[in-house]
C-alpha cells in the first residue's frame, strides 16, 4: 500500500513538473545602439539585421494628424533589455514606447516633451535609455522619464 501511494505521488510530481512553463531567465532583449531607419514609399520601416519591420503610417498619424507625412522621414529606434521599443523622429513631440503583441507593436506609453525634438538620438545607459536632443539629455524607461 505504501509503495502504491509513493508511486502515485511520484507520478503526480513528475506530471506537475512537466506541465509547468519553461522560463529562461534572466534574458536581455536590448539593442545596444540606436538604429536610424528610413520610412519607405509605402510607409514601412525595415531593419534587415534584426528581421524587424512595421507600418509607420499610424505613428505619423498619431504624431502629426496625417498619415501621409512620413515621406523622407527617418525613425530613431532602440530596444531596452525588457524588450520595449523606443521610437521617435525629428520634429516629434515625444518618444513612443511599444511592446510586441501578436504580430504587431502595441503602444504602451508616450513620453511627451514641451518642445518638439530637433535632432534626437538614443543611447543605451543600462537600465535606462538615454535620449539626447542637442544639449538636452533625458533618461527614459518604459514608464517615462527618470524620476517621474
Amino acid at each position: 500500500m505504501k509503495s502504491i501511494i509513493l508511486m502515485v505521488m511520484g507520478i503526480l510530481i513528475i506530471s506537475l513538473v512537466g506541465c509547468s512553463s519553461l522560463k529562461l531567465a534572466p534574458a536581455n532583449f536590448a539593442w545596444s545602439i540606436e538604429t536610424v531607419l528610413p520610412v519607405d514609399q509605402n510607409g514601412m520601416v525595415t531593419e534587415k539585421r534584426y528581421e524587424f519591420s512595421f507600418n509607420a503610417k499610424p505613428l505619423f498619424f498619431a504624431e502629426k494628424g496625417d498619415s501621409a507625412l512620413y515621406y523622407d522621414e527617418e525613425l530613431h529606434i532602440i530596444k531596452n533589455e525588457k524588450g520595449f521599443y523606443f521610437i521617435t523622429a525629428k520634429s516629434f513631440s515625444g518618444v513612443y514606447v511599444f511592446q510586441e503583441s501578436d504580430g504587431a507593436l502595441a503602444l504602451t506609453n508616450k513620453i511627451s516633451f514641451e518642445q518638439k525634438l530637433s535632432n534626437p538620438a538614443f543611447n543605451s545607459r543600462f537600465p535606462w535609455i538615454e535620449l539626447v536632443d542637442g544639449d538636452s539629455k533625458y533618461l527614459l524607461d518604459n514608464k517615462g522619464l527618470k524620476g517621474n
